[in-house]
Protein backbone atom coordinates (compact mmCIF):
# COMPACT_ATOMS: atom_id res chain seq x y z
CA UNK A 1 0.00 0.00 0.00
CA UNK A 2 2.84 2.22 0.97
CA UNK A 3 4.74 1.48 -2.61
CA UNK A 4 1.13 2.48 -4.36
CA UNK A 5 0.85 5.96 -2.24
CA UNK A 6 4.62 6.84 -3.42
CA UNK A 7 3.26 6.76 -7.07
CA UNK A 8 0.38 8.54 -6.25
CA UNK A 9 2.16 11.02 -4.33
CA UNK A 10 4.80 11.15 -7.62
CA UNK A 11 1.84 11.18 -9.87
CA UNK A 12 0.60 14.54 -7.93
CA UNK A 13 3.94 16.31 -8.11
CA UNK A 14 4.09 15.72 -11.25
CA UNK A 15 0.96 17.11 -12.05
CA UNK A 16 1.61 20.25 -9.43
CA UNK A 17 3.52 21.61 -13.01
CA UNK A 18 1.74 19.91 -16.01
CA UNK A 19 -2.22 18.96 -14.65
CA UNK A 20 -3.83 15.74 -15.51
CA UNK A 21 -5.31 15.25 -19.03
CA UNK A 22 -8.97 13.86 -19.19
CA UNK A 23 -7.49 10.01 -20.02
CA UNK A 24 -4.71 10.92 -17.12
CA UNK A 25 -7.25 12.49 -14.73
CA UNK A 26 -9.64 9.03 -15.22
CA UNK A 27 -6.87 7.02 -14.15
CA UNK A 28 -5.66 8.90 -11.50
CA UNK A 29 -9.60 9.22 -9.78
CA UNK A 30 -9.55 5.06 -10.35
CA UNK A 31 -6.59 4.78 -7.85
CA UNK A 32 -7.27 6.93 -5.35
CA UNK A 33 -10.72 5.84 -5.01
CA UNK A 34 -9.63 1.78 -4.73
CA UNK A 35 -6.81 3.30 -2.07
CA UNK A 36 -9.07 5.27 -0.43
CA UNK A 37 -11.76 3.37 -0.18
CA UNK A 38 -9.44 0.52 1.40
CA UNK A 39 -7.59 3.01 3.44
CA UNK A 40 -10.87 4.13 5.14
CA UNK A 41 -13.54 1.84 4.38
CA UNK A 42 -15.88 3.46 3.16
CA UNK A 43 -18.81 1.83 2.02
CA UNK A 44 -19.62 2.20 -2.16
CA UNK A 45 -23.33 3.10 -1.20
CA UNK A 46 -21.90 6.00 0.59
CA UNK A 47 -19.98 7.07 -2.14
CA UNK A 48 -22.48 7.22 -4.83
CA UNK A 49 -24.74 8.77 -2.65
CA UNK A 50 -22.55 11.45 -2.18
CA UNK A 51 -21.50 11.85 -6.12
CA UNK A 52 -24.85 11.71 -6.78
CA UNK A 53 -26.38 14.51 -4.44
CA UNK A 54 -23.18 16.11 -3.31
CA UNK A 55 -23.93 16.36 0.07
CA UNK A 56 -21.74 14.84 2.74
CA UNK A 57 -23.05 13.17 5.86
CA UNK A 58 -20.89 15.30 8.17
CA UNK A 59 -21.58 12.67 11.01
CA UNK A 60 -19.82 9.24 8.77
CA UNK A 61 -16.32 9.55 10.08
CA UNK A 62 -15.10 7.06 7.49
CA UNK A 63 -16.08 9.21 4.34
CA UNK A 64 -15.00 12.19 6.11
CA UNK A 65 -11.26 10.45 6.03
CA UNK A 66 -12.09 8.74 2.14
CA UNK A 67 -12.45 12.55 1.15
CA UNK A 68 -9.85 14.17 3.52
CA UNK A 69 -7.70 10.95 1.84
CA UNK A 70 -8.38 12.16 -1.99
CA UNK A 71 -7.91 15.68 -1.74
CA UNK A 72 -4.76 15.45 -0.28
CA UNK A 73 -3.12 12.20 -2.31
CA UNK A 74 -4.59 13.94 -4.93
CA UNK A 75 -2.64 17.19 -3.96
CA UNK A 76 -5.66 19.21 -4.25
CA UNK A 77 -5.18 20.21 -0.53
CA UNK A 78 -2.38 20.25 1.93
CA UNK A 79 -1.76 18.53 5.25
CA UNK A 80 -3.68 20.98 6.94
CA UNK A 81 -6.66 21.38 4.35
CA UNK A 82 -6.16 24.23 2.59
CA UNK A 83 -6.30 24.52 -0.90
CA UNK A 84 -3.34 24.32 -3.30
CA UNK A 85 -4.88 26.95 -5.38
CA UNK A 86 -1.80 26.48 -8.14
CA UNK A 87 -2.50 22.42 -8.45
CA UNK A 88 -6.29 23.03 -8.87
CA UNK A 89 -6.54 25.92 -11.28
CA UNK A 90 -3.80 23.57 -13.58
CA UNK A 91 -5.80 21.03 -13.19
CA UNK A 92 -8.71 22.70 -14.09
CA UNK A 93 -7.80 24.35 -16.72
CA UNK A 94 -6.25 21.20 -18.12
CA UNK A 95 -9.84 20.00 -17.98
CA UNK A 96 -11.18 22.63 -20.23
CA UNK A 97 -12.90 24.70 -17.48
CA UNK A 98 -12.96 28.24 -17.89
CA UNK A 99 -10.71 31.11 -15.89
CA UNK A 100 -13.49 32.70 -15.09
CA UNK A 101 -15.45 29.86 -13.40
CA UNK A 102 -12.00 28.73 -11.66
CA UNK A 103 -11.97 32.17 -10.10
CA UNK A 104 -15.91 32.70 -9.23
CA UNK A 105 -15.12 29.00 -7.05
CA UNK A 106 -12.12 29.72 -5.62
CA UNK A 107 -13.09 33.08 -4.41
CA UNK A 108 -16.76 31.82 -2.97
CA UNK A 109 -15.37 28.51 -1.52
CA UNK A 110 -13.17 30.09 1.30
CA UNK A 111 -13.45 28.37 4.72
CA UNK A 112 -12.05 28.91 7.87
CA UNK A 113 -12.81 25.70 10.24
CA UNK A 114 -10.09 23.83 13.12
CA UNK A 115 -11.38 20.85 11.48
CA UNK A 116 -9.33 19.69 8.08
CA UNK A 117 -11.55 16.84 7.65
CA UNK A 118 -14.59 19.45 7.63
CA UNK A 119 -13.11 22.00 6.16
CA UNK A 120 -12.35 19.91 3.30
CA UNK A 121 -15.90 18.50 3.28
CA UNK A 122 -17.11 22.14 2.63
CA UNK A 123 -14.53 22.88 -0.48
CA UNK A 124 -15.48 19.73 -2.10
CA UNK A 125 -19.66 20.76 -1.37
CA UNK A 126 -18.99 24.05 -2.38
CA UNK A 127 -17.16 23.74 -5.28
CA UNK A 128 -19.67 21.24 -6.40
CA UNK A 129 -22.07 24.29 -6.75
CA UNK A 130 -19.64 26.09 -9.62
CA UNK A 131 -18.05 23.12 -11.38
CA UNK A 132 -19.07 20.11 -13.43
CA UNK A 133 -18.60 16.66 -12.00
CA UNK A 134 -16.38 15.41 -14.54
CA UNK A 135 -13.66 17.31 -12.41
CA UNK A 136 -14.39 15.49 -8.90
CA UNK A 137 -12.38 12.57 -7.54
CA UNK A 138 -15.25 11.71 -5.02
Amino acid sequence: MKFVLVIIVGICLWSYTQGYTTEEWADLVKTLRAECRKETGVEDLTIQKVYQTAVVDKSDISLLKYIQCIATNGGFVDEEGNVNEDVTITHLKKLGISDAVITKALQSCIKKSEDIQLKIVYYYECYRKYLPERVFAV
